[in-house]
């Protein structure tokens, strides 16, 4: 099991530093080829993705993955191919209703989020991307219980070289006229290696053993709702702070296209540097949350705390690493790859969160295969509302880099409740949580 774990890990980080890195080339690109103001469109469209994809692609992988991994605990093989049968019949009844909601109410959608009626199109590029993207994300959660993580890492390279490709080949054939036509050429992209990784990874995942099951399929929504709930919470926050920091930004003195350049510049060019440590900790989480789960299923609680504290040093230390690595070179990052001194100075700025962000993700990893996912919704939402309330008061004063310290502080929060959730949970005293984990 402990090899197994290993190589699904190492399967899964190979695949992310691929992903990431393909990422990479593509925004300085795409940096390059758009306006700062339809980067800044394009990353509020994200929002909108973010917001509509939850429903399905947040709570039942998760789900899926505790429920399959229980079962495989179990050799009853069958019962890991109903789980997923059941999330994917709810996945696409609530993808269908995000989707058909995106193409009656494009413009208001824009209008509300975006702050641009005429970046409807933004949203309908999208649609496609909430729809196959959403289901998409269900068998991950399956795939990584029976340990076959390698289909999952194939279909995001498979994904990610097409939405590259397509991307590039639009803009060769159409151009881009305008803000509003660069940042949905952008994101169809998205939409086009959704579709893709869909087909793939469905074709690979093969005929599923079991049968749904209705009662089953009503416990798994329970399972998955808190966890919904907090992704939409945690989405609609995001989302609120994405229309307030070009707000806040031009009540500080700059205009109303500066401050979006400014967020295009934060969002598009300095965040995927300083996130691509999270490939790492993306990779253990994904793996981690079955094993969490078997484990606690079997009620080994020291065994446990092993694998909790082996996690979380691991993570730290990766993460203090790369802090410092990206220190070192956000300046000459910025300048070589975007010609943006901005960037490289918005980097350096957020280097800091690489360690405090890496924590909080793999200890909220550990809550959810504990079976607290209650407690993991309270937890974000209360950060969010912190980050919320905070960007709000401090971007007018301190410009952008009051959104980074609102960041830095969020996430020392959620990490801090994290922690003392799980040593509760070790202690046997939350028992509800631990009751479900075995479920």
């Amino acid at each position: 099991m402990r090899n197994a774990l290993i190589k699904n890990t190492a399967i899964l980080i190979a695949s992310n530093i691929i992903v990431r890195l393909i990422g990479l080339a593509y925004k300085v690109w795409l940096s390059r080829s758009i306006s700062s103001e339809s980067l800044g469109l394009y990353q509020l469209g994200m929002s909108v993705y973010m917001l509509f994809v939850t429903f399905a692609a947040s709570g039942l992988p998760n789900v899926v993955s505790r429920y399959s991994a229980a079962r495989f605990a179990r050799n009853d093989i069958n019962g890991a191919g109903s789980a997923l049968k059941n999330g994917l019949k709810i996945g696409w009844a609530v993808s269908i209703f995000s989707a058909a909601f995106m193409l009656a109410a494009a413009n208001m959608i824009a209008g509300l989020i975006i702050r641009d009626a005429n970046a409807g199109i933004i949203v309908l590029a999208l649609i496609p991307a909430v729809l196959f993207g959403g289901v998409g994300a269900i068998p991950t959660g399956y795939l990584h219980a029976c340990g076959r993580s390698w289909v999952s890492a194939l279909s995001e390279i498979i994904e990610q070289l097409f939405k590259v490709g397509f991307v590039i080949s639009m803009f060769h054939l159409f151009g881009a006229s305008n803000q509003y036509t660069g940042a949905a050429i952008a994101a169809a992209g998205i939409s086009a290696g959704g579709i893709i990784s869909f087909i793939v990874i469905r074709l690979l995942t093969g005929k599923l053993p079991g049968k749904t099951d209705k009662n089953s399929m009503s416990e798994m929504v329970k399972a998955a709702a808190p966890l919904t709930a907090n992704r939409l919470i945690g989405s609609l926050l995001q989302m609120l702070t994405a229309i307030i920091i070009p707000l806040r930004l031009a009540a500080g003195g700059l205009t109303q296209s500066e401050a979006l350049s400014v967020y295009g510049v934060l969002t598009g060019m300095a965040m995927p540097i300083v996130f691509l440590p999270s490939t790492i900790t993306s990779a253990v989480c994904v793996v981690l949350l079955p094993d969490i789960a078997r484990t606690r299923a079997y009620n080994n609680i020291p065994l446990l705390s092993s694998k909790i504290k082996r996690a979380m040093f691991s993570i730290g230390g990766i993460a203090l690493f790369s802090a410092i690595i990206i220190s070192m070179l956000a300046r000459p990052a910025g300048d070589i790859l975007y010609n943006q001194p901005m960037a490289g100075s918005l980097m350096l700025a957020l280097a800091p969160y690489t360690v405090i962000n890496g924590l909080t993700h793999i200890s909220s990893t550990i809550l959810n295969g504990l079976g607290h996912e209650g407690k993991t919704f309270k937890i974000s939402i209360t950060g969010g509302i912190i980050s919320l309330l905070l960007t709000y008061i401090l971007t007018a004063p301190l410009g952008i880099y009051g959104y980074i310290l609102a960041m830095l502080i969020q996430s020392a929060v959620c990490l801090a409740l994290n922690l003392i959730c799980i040593k509760l949970s070790l202690r046997g005293r939350l028992s509800k949580g631990s009751r479900r984990a075995r479920a």
